[in-house]
């Protein structure tokens, strides 16, 4: 896809809904408008919860490190989908991440909650700062980890889903 059809896709929702109606768009092309919606969304979403706050080294390592993850994921499942040559990895990647959310909130979260539980009792023998800095290290690896984890698992699923496909 050149530049300036991209451009045009991502102003003209109905060329591209036009386009996607009649199969005429590429895997590839498909990929390339999903990964920039995945970049826009992060960014914004990111953007919104940060808006005015004043972001410390922890919090900007955190964000940082989500996005690599969040990108280097979905072109990693893109790639376990067969790239180019695959088909419907939007649908696959949008469906296997349901249950994998899903399980996510259901099992991982008690988890953090309990963790949390114990760091709030072991802070009655540290001080403030020591704490703070504690909680603060423990919710960057969490999201860290959990989103790893969370594409990780997606991957895997897009690839079975592909070679079933097969």
């Amino acid at each position: 896809m050149t530049l300036r059809t991209f451009a045009r896709y991502l102003w003209s929702t109905r060329q591209l809904a036009q386009a996607v109606g009649r199969d005429e768009l590429p895997e590839h092309d498909q990929f390339a408008l999903f990964l920039f919606g995945q970049i826009v969304l992060f960014v914004s979403g990111y953007g919104t919860a940060i808006s005015g706050a004043v972001l410390d080294w922890v919090s900007s390592v955190e964000i940082g490190l989500l996005f690599l993850i969040t990108v280097i994921g979905t072109v990693l499942a893109y790639r376990a989908n067969g790239s180019a040559q695959g088909r419907e990895f939007i649908r696959r990647f949008a469906l296997l991440s349901i249950p994998l959310a899903l399980k996510f909130s259901l099992l991982i979260w008690p988890v953090f909650y309990a963790l949390s539980w114990l760091l709030t009792i072991f802070a009655l023998s540290v001080s403030d700062s020591t704490f703070d800095l504690l909680r603060r290290g423990m919710e960057l690896s969490w999201n860290v980890v959990l989103t790893a984890i969370f594409f990780w698992r997606l991957v895997l699923w897009v690839g079975v889903a592909a070679k079933a496909a097969r």
